[in-house]
């Protein structure tokens, strides 16, 4: 049997292990040196006997990635990840803790309750952290107080994404003596094998709130069995009398706690803010002393959360609309092929023309607990089969048939137009343009922002006067989708955004009045981060339809795509150069999140940034001859500027917060970038140089992704 203590004083890469923090049934993690960085980790070790599952490295290191590009100060910042000598391991903060789960616990020996503003806070930061990660895509799966860590300023950060996936990808729940997911937070759908939404996270966190306040779960018997029964048809309990507990949050604990997906809220942003609406206290955030984390059983981490803006509620207060898993949306009206459109060369005559890529199925991400009385499960298996309806099939992989698509021809001066495409059965090749040039014209006015902002429930894509922040409209108002990742067009009439509306992410467009919503990429995967050329002749995008993300460019109408990067490896962020002829984008190709540099066709790929820190979601100078970016190389994300011409680095943001997704002003003044310095989410500009930061929102609900309109 291997021991998990037999790795202290050894070293994992650069990573020297100090310390066991504690052990799981599929990894111990160990307090841990960055000897390259001088700083402190915790290193996650997946149990070797994993080793038998013949596809985990690949797995592992696509879960890995998945779980680093969140970057939300309420999710754990993920580092780096290796293999050595046959052990994976996971490289992430170290976090001062307790768990939320032995605070909660010694609290609850000792007879102290949690006041009302420590709750309040502890599910908005909940809440933040996992609208953070189902906007991304991923549901968590195993939302419990022991995968909540409290670091050194006192947030609540969010563990434990990914390793249940890892291991059992595609693992159906209702297999006999294995339960995904921990018993006293399991969903009903959980419990039942149905496909997970994030409804799922949000009935934990109901569980968690419940916990909270009556100082004892909803169910709480000690059978696992008994369990599943009770959360799958036993109606939850009301809260017990607490003087300073108003009947209203009752019936919040109650709606989260729903046994259907769709009678839950829409989002978790959506319970912390109506617990707030119902339980009013302008409460500031508690204070929890650091505590040494390695005597914390726990197996992961995650980073705080974020918050938000000080924005006045129409006068006649919306219901808050409620969330409608992804198998009951509106079937997607098939779409007629684009006009037949010009061949324009995206590549040398000499490379191949691209073709559809190949779809692959996926997995659901899963924590499995193995039950340890079979016997009692089976008899109470009988029970429950009862009450499940037939599980929704796994999904299939399958290949997608090459579409015929048209070449392009572009002129500096028109828009590309459309001329008899290739025969039916023909693949359409795609060449790049000419680049456009694009003067740089300083504006006599800052500009509008367009950012995706939670506000009003679900993210919306609102915008406002980029000087002061005046003139806030949602784009959305009254919708009950989540969108993200606005970009303008050049000519400041269209908006291009992603949204998970139909079930996954997608590229839609709209008119620059929200008017005219219409989507532009259809297909079973995620398209996201998409961002216009500036002559407005394409719109370069992520996908993750050949398993990891890609850097891809279409036409505005959808048609054309074509895929520029294709490494093993993820690429995302794109952004144009200025005069369009190249495009900066991330990559973890060298090992870890790099800025790199090409051509607007593919070719001459090159690294802007080399360095063991992680560097990211860079944004080009107004006149092209510098880049900003984030890096975590100072201890936390601060925005860099780097010259492309000298290589002189400097630091924009020096700032114990989180400052992420810059965007530069068209003029060249000023810097925009989403920060958490006021304790929540903001949109913030300061002046190039850094000087003068000054906050845009004030308002309790997330605001991220500003994007400049020229």
């Amino acid at each position: 049997m291997h021991d998990p203590s037999a790795l202290i004083g050894q070293r994992l890469g650069p990573y020297e292990i100090l310390s066991r923090i504690g052990s799981g049934g599929m990894s111990t993690v160990y307090r841990g040196l960055d000897h390259n960085l001088q700083r402190p980790v915790a290193i996650k070790v997946l149990s070797p006997h994993l080793g038998e599952l013949t596809d985990l490295p690949e797995r592992f290191r696509q879960e890995a990635r998945m779980i680093a590009r969140l970057n939300h100060p309420n999710i754990v910042s993920i580092y780096n990840f290796g293999e050595q000598n046959g052990l994976m391991y996971l490289v992430e903060e170290l976090l001062e803790g307790p768990t939320l789960g032995a605070q909660m616990r010694e609290w609850i020996a000792t007879g102290r309750p949690y006041s009302r503003n420590e709750i309040v806070t502890i599910i908005r930061q909940l809440a933040s952290a996992l609208d953070a990660a189902h906007a991304a895509g991923i549901i968590h799966r195993d939302v419990k107080p022991e995968n909540a860590i409290w670091n050194g300023q006192g947030n609540l950060v969010l563990t434990d994404f990914g390793i249940a996936r890892l291991v059992q990808p595609d693992v159906r729940y209702t297999q006999t003596g294995m339960l995904i997911g921990t018993p006293s937070y399991l969903s009903p759908e959980q419990a039942q094998g149905r496909p997970l939404t994030p409804a799922s996270d949000i009935y934990a966190m109901g569980v968690i709130l419940y916990e909270l306040i009556a100082g004892r779960l909803p169910f709480d018997s000690t059978s696992a069995a008994q369990l599943l029964i009770d959360h799958l048809q036993t109606p939850p309990p009301a809260l017990p009398r607490r003087s300073d507990v108003p009947a209203a949050v009752n019936d919040i604990v109650q709606q989260a706690l729903a046994k259907q997906p769709d009678q839950r809220f829409n989002n978790a942003g959506a319970l912390a803010r109506a617990l707030e609406q119902a339980w009013t206290a302008g409460a500031t955030p508690p204070v929890v002393p650091p505590v040494d984390v390695h005597s914390q059983p726990t197996e992961a981490w995650t980073p705080p959360p974020s918050q938000y803006y000080q924005y006045a509620p129409p006068a006649t207060p919306r219901p808050e609309p409620r969330y409608t898993p992804p198998e009951q949306y509106t079937p997607r009206p098939e779409r007629s092929p684009p006009p037949p459109t010009p061949a324009v060369d995206y590549r040398t005559a000499a490379e191949p023309p691209y073709e559809q890529e190949q779809r692959r199925g996926g997995g659901g991400m899963a924590l499995p607990i193995l039950l340890g009385i079979v016997g009692l499960f089976v008899v109470a298996g009988a029970i429950v089969a009862l009450l499940l309806n037939s599980s929704g099939p796994a999904p299939v992989a399958g290949v997608a048939t090459a579409t015929p698509t048209a070449t392009l021809t572009a002129t500096p001066t028109e828009t590309p137009t459309a001329s008899a495409a290739p025969s039916a059965t023909a693949t359409e090749e795609v060449v790049l343009p000419t680049p456009t040039s694009v003067p740089i014209v300083p504006l006599p006015e800052v500009g509008e922002l367009a950012f995706a902002s939670e506000r009003n429930g679900p993210f919306h894509i609102l915008t406002m006067q980029g000087g002061d922040g005046s003139g806030m409209v949602d784009l959305m108002f009254g919708g009950a989708e989540s969108s993200y990742g606005p970009t303008w067009s050049p000519d400041g009439q269209t908006i291009a955004f992603h949204s998970n509306r139909d079930g996954d992410f997608e590229i839609y467009l709209m008119n620059a009045d929200g008017s005219d919503v219409r989507q532009i990429t259809d297909n079973d995967f995620n398209d996201q981060e998409a961002a216009w050329s500036p002559s407005g002749d394409l719109i370069a995008f992520r996908s993750n339809r050949n398993g990891n993300w890609d850097i891809t460019v279409m036409r505005p109408d959808g048609s054309g795509r074509v895929l520029l990067t294709e490494d093993f490896a993820d690429d995302f962020a794109p952004a144009w150069s200025p005069d369009g002829s190249q495009i900066a984008f991330t990559s973890n190709r060298g090992g870890q999140d790099d800025v790199y540099i090409m051509q607007r066709d593919g070719n001459n790929l090159r690294n802007s940034t080399d360095h063991p820190a992680s560097d990211k979601e860079p944004t080009w100078s107004p006149d092209g001859q510098a880049l900003a970016f984030v890096s975590d190389r100072s201890g936390n994300q601060d925005i860099y500027m780097l010259n492309l011409n000298s290589g002189e680095l400097r630091n924009l943001t020096e700032h114990p917060a989180q400052d992420v997704h810059p965007a530069w002003s068209p003029d060249g003044r000023l810097m925009a970038f989403t920060t958490n310095r006021d304790g929540n989410d903001e949109i913030y500009i300061s002046n190039i140089d850094g000087s003068n930061p000054r906050n845009l929102s004030n308002h309790p609900g997330s605001d991220w992704d500003a994007a400049w309109s020229r």
